[in-house]
C-alpha cells in the first residue's frame, strides 16, 4: 500500500521460544524450591534435636502428638485451595484476565481465613476431649490450645505461598515457609530452653514462627505488588461473579482435599494392617524402610511445585503441543535426577538399613527394594497428577485414588498374613502403579500427553543397564555408607555423560543443562555445552 511494506508481527512467540521459556522457568524455580526444601528439612531436624535433647521424652512426645493434630486440622482447613488458587491464577494469567485473577486471590484468602479460624476454634474448644478421650493424657489440653492458635496462620501462609506460586514466584515458599519459619522456630526454641523457660515456650515458638512468617510474606506480596491492579476497587468486584469464582475454586479444590485424606489413609493402611496381622517388631522394621522411598521423590516434588502454574498457563493459551513437549522433557529430567538415589537405595538397601538402624533392620531389605522400585515406577510415568490438575481433572484424580486405595487395602488383607512386610510392600506397589497407569491412560487418550519418545526410551534403557551393572558388581559387596556419598556424586556426571553420548538429549535439554550449569557451576557439566 502506497509503496510501503507493512510488517505484521506475530502476537505470540514461536513454539520453540515458548518451550524454552517454560523450561527455563521450571529449571530456575525448581532449583530454588529444592534448595529451600533441603535447608528447611535441615533446620527442622535441628529444631527437633534441640527439643529432644533439652526436654524429657514425655514432653517430646506431647510436642509430636500436638503437631500431629495441628497438621490434620490445618490440612482439612486448607480445603485443597492451595492447589486450586495456584492453578486458576496461572490459568487466568494465561488468558490475561486480571479481574478473574483478583477474584481468585480474594476468594481463596477469604475462604482460607474463615476455614482456618473455625478449625482453630474447633481444636481449641475440644482440646480437653482430644487430650483425655483420644490421647489419654490430660496434660495435653493446655498445650493443644496453644497449638490451635497456629492453625489460622498456617492456612494463611500456605494460601499466600500458593498465590505466589500461581504467578510463578516460587521462591516465596523457600524464603518464608521452608527457611524463615524453620530458622525462627529453631532460634526461639534454642533461646527459650537454654534460658530455662518451661516446655510451653516450645509450642509458643512454633505458633510464633507461623505468625511472623505470615507477616513477612504479606509484606513481601505488598512490596512486590504481586496482586494486579484494575480500574475497579475491591468493593466493585461483582458479587455474582465472585460467587461464581468461589464455586469454581471449591469444585476444583474439594476433590484435592479428598485425595489428601485418601493419601493419609493409604500411607497408614499397610502399617495398621501389619500391626493387626503381625508383631509390633515387624511394624518397626517396615517403618524404617517406608520413609526412605519418599527420598526418591524429592526432585519430583521440587519440579512439580513449579510445573503446575507453567502447564496451567500453557493450557489456558491452548498451547497443547508445547504442553506435551514440556511434560516429556520434565519427565525425563525427573528420571535423571531421581535415578541415582533410586539406584543406591535399591542396590545397597541392606547396607543402608544396617548402618542407619542396626543389624536387626536388615529384615526390611526386600520390602525397601520393592518400595523404592514402586516409587521409581511412578516417576517413570511422569507427574500425571500435576498435568491432570492443570487441565482441571481433579474429580477424576479423586476416583483413581479411591480405586488405588481399595486395591491396596484388599491386597494388604490377602498378602500380609502370608508374606508379612513383603506383602505390604507389594500391595503398596500395586495400588500406586494402578493409579499412575489409569491417570497416564487418561492423559494420553484425552490430551495426547505422554512422556514416551525415542530419547525417553533411551534414558530408560541406559538406566536399566547401569542398574544391572551396579547390582551385579556391588550386590554382595560390603561398603560403608560414607562411601556411598562420593559414589553417588561420581555417578551423576557419568550417567549424564553416557546419556549425552547416546544422543539422549535434544535442543531443549541443552537449555535445561545450561540453566543448571549457571546455578551449580560449569564444572559439573563440562562436556555438554
Amino acid at each position: 500500500m502506497n509503496g510501503k511494506e507493512i510488517l505484521i508481527l506475530p502476537r505470540h512467540s514461536s513454539a520453540d521460544f515458548v518451550i524454552q521459556d517454560s523450561l527455563k522457568k521450571i529449571t530456575k524455580g525448581s532449583s530454588i524450591v529444592f534448595l529451600g526444601m533441603i535447608l528447611g528439612m535441615l533446620f527442622g531436624i535441628l529444631g527437633r534435636i534441640v527439643i529432644a535433647r533439652w526436654t524429657t521424652p514425655e514432653q517430646y512426645g506431647i510436642f509430636t502428638l500436638g503437631l500431629g493434630l495441628v497438621t490434620i486440622f490445618s490440612g482439612l482447613a486448607a480445603l485443597g485451595l492451595t492447589e486450586g488458587a495456584a492453578r486458576y491464577i496461572a490459568y487466568y494469567k494465561g488468558q490475561r484476565d486480571i479481574m478473574k485473577i483478583r477474584e481468585v486471590i480474594f476468594s481463596s484468602v477469604q475462604i482460607s481465613l474463615i476455614s482456618g479460624f473455625f478449625a482453630a476454634l474447633a481444636l481449641y474448644a475440644y482440646s480437653s476431649f482430644f487430650a483425655e478421650k483420644l490421647l489419654h493424657n490430660s496434660q495435653l489440653s493446655s498445650h493443644i490450645k496453644i497449638f490451635s492458635l497456629a492453625i489460622t496462620f498456617i492456612v494463611l501462609v500456605n494460601i499466600l505461598v500458593a498465590i505466589c506460586r500461581g504467578f510463578g514466584i516460587v521462591e516465596a515458599r523457600s524464603y518464608f515457609d521452608d527457611i524463615l519459619r524453620n530458622i525462627l522456630f529453631l532460634g526461639m526454641v534454642t533461646i527459650f530452653l537454654k534460658t530455662g523457660k518451661d516446655f510451653s515456650s516450645v509450642i509458643w515458638s512454633y505458633t510464633a514462627s507461623f505468625i511472623i512468617s505470615f507477616t513477612a510474606i504479606m509484606f513481601f506480596i505488598i512490596k512486590k505488588k504481586i496482586i494486579p491492579k484494575t480500574a475497579d476497587s475491591i468493593k466493585n468486584i461483582g458479587s455474582t461473579h465472585s460467587n461464581f469464582i468461589k464455586k469454581k475454586l471449591m469444585f476444583y479444590s474439594m476433590p484435592i482435599l479428598g485425595i489428601s485424606i485418601i493419601g493419609i489413609i493409604y500411607a497408614r493402611a499397610d502399617t495398621l494392617m501389619l500391626g493387626y496381622f503381625k508383631t509390633t517388631a515387624v511394624v518397626g522394621f517396615y517403618n524404617a524402610a517406608y520413609p526412605m522411598a519418599d527420598l526418591i521423590t524429592v526432585a519430583m516434588a521440587a519440579i512439580t511445585f513449579v510445573l503446575l502454574p507453567v502447564l496451567s498457563e500453557l493450557y489456558a493459551k491452548k498451547s497443547m503441543d508445547e504442553m506435551k513437549k514440556v511434560y516429556t522433557i520434565v519427565t525425563k529430567w525427573v528420571i535423571i535426577f531421581s535415578f541415582p538415589v533410586f539406584l543406591f537405595f535399591f542396590v545397597f538397601s541392606k547396607i543402608i538399613l544396617i548402618n542407619l538402624f542396626g543389624i536387626k533392620y536388615a529384615a526390611a531389605d526386600i520390602p525397601l527394594q520393592i518400595l523404592v522400585l514402586a516409587t521409581f515406577f511412578l516417576i517413570l510415568a511422569g507427574p500425571t497428577n500435576i498435568a491432570l490438575q492443570a487441565v482441571g481433572k481433579t474429580k477424576f484424580m479423586m476416583w483413581t485414588a479411591v480405586i488405588g486405595l481399595i486395591l491396596n487395602i484388599t491386597l494388604n488383607f490377602l498378602l500380609i498374613p502370608y508374606l508379612g512386610m513383603i506383602g505390604a510392600a507389594i500391595a503398596y506397589f500395586a495400588g500406586r502403579l494402578t493409579i499412575q497407569a489409569i491417570q497416564l491412560f487418561k492423559l494420553r487418550r484425552s490430551l495426547g500427553l505422554s512422556p514416551f519418545d525415542v530419547r525417553y526410551l533411551k534414558t530408560i534403557l541406559i538406566s536399566a543397564i547401569i542398574l544391572l551393572v551396579f547390582y551385579v558388581i556391588f550386590h554382595k559387596i560390603s561398603i560403608s555408607v560414607l562411601m556411598l556419598i562420593p559414589m553417588s556424586l561420581l555417578l551423576i556426571p557419568i550417567y549424564g555423560f553416557i546419556l549425552y553420548k547416546a544422543n539422549g538429549f535434544c535442543q531443549e535439554d541443552i537449555t535445561v543443562i545450561r540453566e543448571i550449569r549457571d546455578r551449580i557451576g560449569a564444572f559439573f557439566y563440562p562436556y555438554f555445552v
